[in-house]
């Protein structure tokens, strides 16, 4: 039987395949219990993390956690999920008081 763990861990390794065949240097936050599961940079030297998620649901606290890091950190967070139509990436959008105004 798979365990929620490892499920989670293929998805980390499938989004990291496929964003490293896109271009992406990726570093993958192995047993991380932090707010991203991948850590992605492009050749522009721009830095995105990324929270690996089955579907798009993202409980409040680590919404804003995600955002309070890309804030202190100036990093894009993106969050990684799964629909009927396949994979998507969605950026997490942070205000100027590193607050995602869905979390308020």
């Amino acid at each position: 039987m798979t365990t929620r763990y490892q499920k989670g861990r293929s998805y980390e390794y499938y989004i990291k395949y496929n964003l490293e065949r896109a271009g992406f240097y990726v570093i993958r936050s192995a047993g991380s219990h932090g707010p991203f599961d991948l850590i992605a940079l492009d050749t522009n030297g721009d830095v995105y993390r990324i929270q690996v998620k089955k579907n798009k649901y993202i409980n409040r606290q680590l919404r804003s956690e995600m955002c309070n890091v890309a804030k202190t950190y100036n990093i894009v967070p993106i969050i990684a999920y799964r629909d009927k139509s396949g994979w998507k990436y969605e950026l997490v959008e942070v205000n100027s008081n590193g607050i995602d105004d869905k979390t308020t």
